[in-house]
């Protein structure tokens, strides 16, 4: 539990598996009714998740009863969406293939408890998700918490005792999302997302793998996280881009899975761009932002990487948005 990928605004996601592409649905036209309690005029924005970005696909207004209505004559691009209103904190929903649903909220001060979804199973499900990882959350904080006092006064039998109780959480938390897209919500985009987080487990020291002259492998976890961290990831999936996910594991695979040298950076920077050719859109967001962050890099030697990109997809052509 000492790491985690940010893909939700209120909620941190933890390790799954892969799970198989879904065919592509014909999708409705976007038609979402919204009631937020205590709310009378103003203004609402349904935003989106653009891998490092926020960006506002609409604007609602609110009526006197707290009544907003964000209807296209075409589907919303899939991905996990923000609405935003004036003095409180932001709530996602996911739009996915259903997008006839609607929406009411009696409480803002606790959204993920009181909302009520109707037409939606996708983020009936989310929220069903949301609620069982905020219940988790509230065991775990006071452990964490005795976990950082016991460290403090090394105190060994207590650091052993909330180490087994901290771990008996996070246990429950995987086979609980595991159970959720392998058997009980499999066809939601929320597997999806889940399933892009896999990492393998982190196998203690006395465990690990022994090399040939019987010394443990001591850098057996390193080795096994970086050529199986993509393996639950849907290159081919455009939705994907509109979460935080791509962003957070390309960083994370650059920056910490990736030998910090030009030549080494560069062939994962390519390697990268490649897989993402399944989707127009992983691929145009890859491409653009490899290359303006290793523009702007301050460290000496980067610009080479900058260089590399520059030749392989803007002066062959490649880029053409």
């Amino acid at each position: 539990m000492k790491r985690f990928i940010p893909i939700l605004l209120a909620f941190n996601l933890l390790p799954l598996i892969t799970i198989s592409q879904s065919p592509a649905k014909k999708v409705e036209p976007l038609d979402l009714k919204m009631h937020i309690n205590g709310l009378s005029g103003g203004y609402m924005l349904l935003a989106h998740y653009y891998a490092d970005q926020n960006r506002i696909l609409d604007t609602g207004w609110v009526d006197t009863k707290g009544n907003v209505h964000f209807k296209r004559d075409s589907a919303a691009p899939g991905g996990v969406y923000l609405v935003v209103f004036p003095s409180k904190r932001p709530f996602e929903i996911i739009i996915a293939d259903e997008q006839k649903f609607s929406i009411d909220v009696p409480d803002t001060n606790d959204i993920v408890n009181t909302i009520k979804i109707n037409g939606s199973k996708e983020n009936l499900h989310f929220y069903e998700y949301h609620r069982f990882i905020a219940m988790q959350r509230q065991k775990v904080e006071p452990l964490q918490n005795a976990m950082k006092s016991a460290r403090e006064r090394k105190n060994k039998d207590s650091i052993e005792l909330l180490t087994k109780q901290i771990a008996a959480i996070d246990s429950t938390v995987k086979l609980y999302i595991r159970d959720f897209y392998r058997k009980k919500h499999p066809e939601t985009f929320l597997s999806k997302i889940l399933a892009a987080t896999d990492e393998p487990e982190v196998i203690p020291y006395h465990l690990m793998p022994r090399k040939a002259d019987g010394t443990i492998d001591s850098a057996y976890n390193y080795w096994n996280l970086r050529n199986h961290y993509w393996d639950g990831f849907d290159f081919s999936d455009d939705r994907m881009i509109r979460t935080q996910v791509y962003y957070q594991k390309v960083k994370f695979y650059l920056e910490k899975l990736t030998p910090q040298h030009p030549d080494s950076i560069t062939k994962n920077c390519i390697w990268l761009i490649e897989k993402s050719r399944a989707s127009k859109e992983l691929f145009k967001w890859s491409v653009s932002w490899l290359t303006y962050h290793y523009e702007s890099s301050m460290i000496m030697g980067y610009d080479a990487i900058f260089v590399k990109l520059v030749d392989r997809y803007y002066k062959t052509g490649e880029v053409t948005w």
